[in-house]
């Protein structure tokens, strides 16, 4: 008599799905053959399971799951199918739903007269994968206890017919599916929010217990008459290692779990190391669909290859900003959620949810809108080949356009404004050298200073020129007068400081008599309450004759006007503590009658600074006069003393030291050229003092033909030399 065939070891047919599941099809059977050996029963066992695995089912349901319970016969209806009036002690009053994984009833439960949820799956088609799926499904609704959970109340084996039914009872949800619930009470948007937080806290409830939901959609979530949102069906959940993000139930690689409208885009890959941000985007969908009334993803009638394809590029339709209405607060929050890049989502629900709350309370969110460097980043992700074009493309027009820019900015821009008094010419020039512009002092007449101004502010980012006008000019008008140009016109100025009358403190009211002569000119912010640069001018009556400082902004509006009893040579910016410094001379009569060394010529070598202030015009007095009149402007005043060592000094030629640009750092150098008569004959020689910015002398040297007419005794010892303040003038000589 032949013996009863032995049933497959289950784990033996678990371990051959699994890794025929691997496979491509057409190989699939070839594998079993090789491996199954000889056991016919077996193979067919791992083929059956394959081919339910090979179904596709409705994107509603989880795709692809291990095995359908039962199919129904041929025109067999629902209610012709297994539908026992009792499953154990539990009462079966009505079917509820059929799918993949079993079947769920409303059941009534005698004991305490309470109507419950029974899911039950046929004795039949029971695999060791099914089974194992079903009780990991128990325990894990056994973890969870959030109100907006549906609740687990018992699990158990039943008997019938000889046969043994595995099922579980759980909390019967009386009432409609999210979405459907916001459209049929009309919720408004804040609403819709504050119904939505709930969903996410219940979803992190099961997050803290290291539950990874994988088919989060509407469908899942049920809303009760009391309006209390209820998460289902947790048939494919994963519990996640508190250490990484590996599975602790095996899923085969490549298999679809979940359902593809609301999948994130590893999840539709097929992924197995899913985590937290796989709930968060499905989250994201739903919130999407709840809020704007359409899906996310406009997946209908898609093939499922063309949809998983269109979910890894990430291409939604995303209303703007101004299109949102209220909603636009929410656009940074679903782009959060919603990223292709799992690691530029939320890290879980609970981080979601947080959003969420603050957007109620009117508090900023964490989540910004993709920058374009990220929307780029991920296009690249997505299309590495067209992006690889595109950035080629890029590089060639750059460097197409950089080019023909470097040829008109090195050709056609103005870098630098050059003055050659002894060639007696004047120069615009680009970076390479090429002249933009000539000025011939033979033919169009002195130019004594010049600056060209980079950021003229007022004038909406046009360089323009400014020229202090010497002798001779072609046109008389500018004989002597700062004058501002336009590059697009050298010949014609702007404006001109003609308007502004010469005429010192007590000075003649006749302007006509007064030849006026310009100094110097230069372009510094100085004022910061105004935008771009302002223009500082000096302009004097004649050589050695009283000065005025003129501060002026871009358009010719005087800003700022001080005399000066005396010629102004050089100037510096102190930017730190917005100060202009002068370096010059003092032309006071009492300066020589208080025993000042005199030739007729010479006066005291002074320096100074000033604190400019807006809108100030000084015109009835003098910026110093004496020790008693000063104006609140000056801030220090120095003079090159004491007189009696000067005897035998003359034609001195003060000037400020202080590098490129005429900015002021730290400090700055005073020095004073002079001529040095002698029995022998006569020699330029120079001292120098450093000064800080409150006009002391940190340190102080000459050079060696000083030293050698020192050590020959011609001259006093450079250290007896100081810059005395103001105050200390020479008293007054006693008539010999």
């Amino acid at each position: 008599m032949q013996s009863p065939s032995k049933s497959p070891d289950p784990r033996r047919i678990q371990e051959l799905f699994l890794a025929a599941a691997d496979l491509p099809q057409e190989e699939q059977r070839e594998y079993l053959q090789r491996h199954t050996g000889g056991d016919r029963e077996l193979m067919e066992e791992v083929l059956s399971l394959l081919g339910f695995d090979q179904q596709s089912a409705d994107w509603d349901q989880p795709l692809l799951q291990v095995a359908p319970i039962w199919k129904l016969e041929d025109g067999e209806e629902i209610s012709q199918a297994w539908a026992p009036d009792t499953l154990g002690k539990y009462q079966i009053l009505q079917t509820l739903a059929r799918g993949g994984m079993g079947t769920v009833f409303r059941a009534r439960q005698p004991e305490i007269d309470r109507e419950v949820a029974l899911k039950a799956l046929h004795h039949d088609m029971v695999t060791p994968v099914i089974l194992r799926r079903f009780e990991l499904e128990v325990q894990i609704l056994g973890q969870l206890d959030h109100p907006g959970i549906a609740r687990i109340y018992d699990a158990g084996t039943a008997r019938q017919d000889g046969r043994s039914y595995f099922f579980y009872a759980m909390e019967l949800v009386r009432g409609t599916n999210l979405l459907e619930y916001a459209t049929r009470k009309d919720l408004q948007y804040r609403d819709r929010l504050r119904l939505f937080l709930k969903v996410c806290e219940a979803v992190d409830h099961a997050h803290k217990e290291n539950i990874l939901h994988r088919d989060l959609k509407p469908a899942n979530i049920m809303v009760n008459q009391h309006g209390a949102a209820k998460i289902l069906d947790f048939g494919v959940a994963r519990i996640l290692n508190q250490e990484s993000p590996s599975r602790t139930f095996s899923t085969t690689p490549g298999v679809l779990i979940g359902t593809l409208a609301y999948m994130s885009p590893e999840q539709a890959a097929g992924g197995t190391a899913l985590d937290f941000r796989t709930d968060v985007y499905s989250l994201g969908a739903i919130l999407f669909e709840m809020v704007f009334g359409y899906p996310y993803l406009d997946l209908h009638d898609l093939p499922i290859p063309e949809a998983i394809h269109k979910i890894q590029q990430g291409r939604p339709k995303f209303p703007s900003v101004s299109d949102s209405g209220e909603a636009s607060s929410l656009l940074p929050v679903l782009h959060k959620a919603l990223a292709v890049d799992p690691g530029l989502r939320y890290p879980s629900a609970g981080s979601l949810a947080q959003d969420l709350a603050r957007l109620l309370e009117g508090k900023p969110t964490q989540a910004r809108l993709p920058s374009r460097r990220i929307r780029w980043s991920q296009y690249v992700a997505r299309h590495p080949v067209m992006a690889t074009l595109i950035a080629c493309s890029i590089i060639l027009i750059s460097t197409l356009v950089l080019t023909l820019a470097s040829v008109h900015f090195l050709a056609r821009v103005p870098h630098y404004f050059v003055i050659n008094k002894e060639a007696r010419y004047a120069r615009l020039r680009t970076r390479s050298g090429h002249d933009l512009r000539a000025w011939d002092f033979e033919q169009h007449g002195e130019i004594v200073d010049g600056v060209l101004i980079r950021e003229p502010g007022l004038l909406q980012g046009e360089k323009v020129l400014a020229i202090a006008h010497g002798e001779g000019c072609a046109d008389p008008k500018l004989n002597g007068k700062i004058a501002l140009y336009h590059m697009d016109d050298l010949d014609q100025p702007y404006w001109t400081s003609a308007s502004h009358p010469m005429i010192p403190p007590g000075g003649r009211k006749d302007r006509k008599e007064v030849k006026e002569l310009a100094e110097f000119v230069h372009a510094w912010d100085i004022f910061p309450e105004l935008p771009g640069q302002e223009i500082l001018a000096v302009e004097t009556l004649s050589p050695y004759s009283p000065s005025v400082i003129r501060i002026f902004d871009l358009k010719g509006k005087l800003l700022f006007e001080e005399w000066h009893n005396g010629a102004l040579f050089s100037a510096a910016w102190w930017a730190s503590n917005g100060t202009v410094v002068f370096a010059g001379v003092n032309s006071e009569g009492n300066w020589i009658r208080r025993g000042y060394p005199s030739n007729g010529k010479e006066y005291p070598a002074v320096v100074f600074a000033i604190k400019p202030e807006l809108g100030k015009l000084e015109r009835e007095q003098w910026m110093v006069k004496d020790q008693e009149t000063q104006l609140d402007s000056v801030l220090w005043y120095r003079w090159l003393g004491p007189p009696e060592l000067l005897q035998g000094f003359r034609g001195g030629s003060p000037l400020l030291t202080v590098g490129q640009g005429h900015t002021v750092k730290d400090k700055l150098t005073f020095r004073y050229n002079f001529q040095f008569d002698y029995e022998a004959g006569s020699e330029r020689v120079a001292f120098h003092f450093t000064l800080n910015s409150r006009g002391e002398t940190t340190s102080r040297y000459t050079g060696e033909d000083y030293r050698a007419f020192r050590e020959q005794g011609l001259v006093a010892d450079f250290s007896e030399f100081k810059l005395l303040d103001y105050s200390v003038l020479p008293k007054v000589r006693t008539p010999q």
